[in-house]
């Protein structure tokens, strides 16, 4: 009886051990570790509004690619409110022309402007996989032309309502009117830029500045002649320029 009781305990420490042994050999799994960048690669749009020295109404949009934390240092490296001659700047070869009062497009006419004006991007994406850094400019220009103001129309009265200004003077009327005809080509170049914004992951950093601008009854092109009721000062122009890095 003694001999098999101390067989026992024999029997009892080995397992003992063994178990405490497969144990250590198994240590339990670590909970992962996720690591975040503190700096990620992101893109983003930014817009401000303001009014230019000549007092027209500006509004541009930043679209960024990079460093999250690098955006405020880049901007405020290129002034948004800087002055802009065209002369600089290339041309876009298509236009946009609105009825008399008239400052949206209409569903269809959309349509056809994302694909009149989505080439645009083809011209500003032309160095994607050369170049590492991009800043590029669209300027968007809105113009009227002198036709009597109604006060009681609806496109002024609408127009009124949108900048909370019942005495709305025929002034302000034309400025506004040209801006939202801008804003409203801008707009579709705007999001056509987010849709296509992929095209900035080939670079390390990217600044595109869509600048949407009213120019009232300034004539749109200082080249030829107008009439004060002229359907073709009634347009939205569109020019673009790459910077050099």
């Amino acid at each position: 009886m003694k001999t098999l009781f101390i067989a026992f305990l024999i029997s009892f420490s080995i397992t003992s051990q063994s178990s405490a042994q497969g144990k250590r050999q198994n240590p339990p799994a670590k909970p992962q570790i996720i690591v975040q960048e503190d700096n990620p690669m992101t893109y983003y749009t930014k817009n401000y509004k303001y009014k230019t020295g000549q007092g027209y109404t500006r509004n541009t949009v930043r679209c960024f690619y990079g460093r999250r934390n690098n955006a405020a240092d880049l901007f405020r490296k290129n002034d948004y409110k800087k002055g802009i001659n065209v002369i600089e700047y290339n041309k876009y070869n298509k236009a946009s022309f609105y009825s008399d009062r008239v400052f949206t497009m209409s569903e269809d006419k959309k349509e056809i402007a994302i694909e009149l004006f989505r080439p645009i991007l083809d011209s500003i994406f032309k160095q994607e996989g050369i170049a590492t850094t991009l800043h590029a400019e669209i300027i968007v220009f809105g113009y009227t032309d002198e036709t009597e103001v109604d006060k009681n129309s609806t496109s002024f009265i609408e127009i009124a309502n949108k900048l909370q200004k019942p005495d709305m003077t025929v002034f302000e009327y034309n400025n506004a009117i040209s801006f939202f005809r801008a804003k409203d080509v801008g707009d579709i170049i705007s999001t056509l830029l987010t849709i296509n914004s992929d095209k900035l992951n080939s670079y390390q950093e990217a600044l595109v500045d869509v600048v949407i601008e009213g120019r009232g009854i300034e004539y749109p092109d200082y080249k030829r002649s107008y009439e004060l009721e002229d359907d073709k000062r009634k347009i939205v122009k569109v020019y673009w320029h790459i910077f050099e890095n």
